[in-house]
């Protein structure tokens, strides 16, 4: 039974749930079988540390995301509607088919980016961003004059934590296992072993990115088949992509002990 169920969780990190479900020979051997491998796989999540600056994308919408558009349905969303997210508690250990990591924008062009850089920098303006631009716009609409200045005195206090502690993630804060509904800054990897901000953990990131820290920890949640064939060929030591072991041999997602 093991055997069985070793072999069902490989194929299921590997191929993902989708091509997982549709080789199901029922529907309650699939449930039983789901539910176990889904206990087995997402089971304490390890963060992979990572220099912030290799962030260097954020995940846009597709079929297979999360829309933005659709959970933020209000007045001045702060977040652009054109981001996808794969929900980590979910997602999080899944291999992922198609051209979703093919979606995807330049970080700079994130409007928490582009804030956190012009108010902890001397580069722009920060009283004349998008990011100011729509708390004042939500000052307004909640009717609290005290709103603006409340959110801006936690971002000032998250940048000076992480000045001086560095940053840690949510679980060793709380010195508590991961929750995979609070993850802090999560990243997926695209099928040439690029991190693609998955668009949790906004602030954390883009200040991680002012202070130039060297490390940060994140979650890889969803990876793309292409890529994790080549991790796991370099992992084994086998041939099937010969001469990729020198460029990725220190892939923070090779070298880590992630699931």
């Amino acid at each position: 039974m093991a055997g069985i169920f070793g072999d069902a969780i490989k194929k299921f990190r590997k191929e993902g749930p989708l091509t997982f479900l549709s080789d199901s020979p029922s529907k309650l051997k699939t449930r039983l079988l789901v539910a176990t491998i889904w206990d087995q796989v997402c089971q304490q999540p390890q963060p992979v540390w990572i220099d912030p600056n290799s962030i260097e994308y954020y995940l846009l919408s597709s079929t297979h995301t999360e829309k933005f558009s659709q959970k933020y349905r209000r007045d001045f969303p702060l977040h652009k509607l054109e981001k996808g997210k794969f929900p980590p508690a979910i997602f999080h250990g899944c291999v992922v088919p198609g051209n979703w990591d093919l979606m995807k924008k330049r970080i700079e062009y994130d409007r928490v980016h582009n804030a956190m850089f012009h108010r902890f920098t001397k580069e722009g303006n920060f009283e004349s961003s998008e990011y100011n631009h729509i708390l004042n716009q939500r000052n307004e609409l909640r009717d609290d004059i005290d709103y603006r200045q409340d959110k801006l005195s936690r971002v000032d206090d998250l940048y000076h934590s992480i000045k001086e502690h560095g940053l840690l993630s949510p679980h060793q804060l709380a010195d508590e296992e991961y929750n995979l509904e609070n993850p802090g800054i999560s990243v997926n990897i695209g099928r040439n072993g690029e991190f693609i901000f998955n668009n949790s953990g906004h602030h954390r990131l883009a200040i991680s990115q002012v202070l130039k820290l060297r490390a940060i920890p994140v979650l890889v949640v969803v990876r793309h088949p292409i890529w994790q064939n080549i991790r796991e060929s370099i992992k084994h030591s086998d041939e099937e992509y010969p001469g990729l072991t020198a460029k990725y041999s220190n892939h923070p997602d090779i070298t880590s002990n992630s699931t």
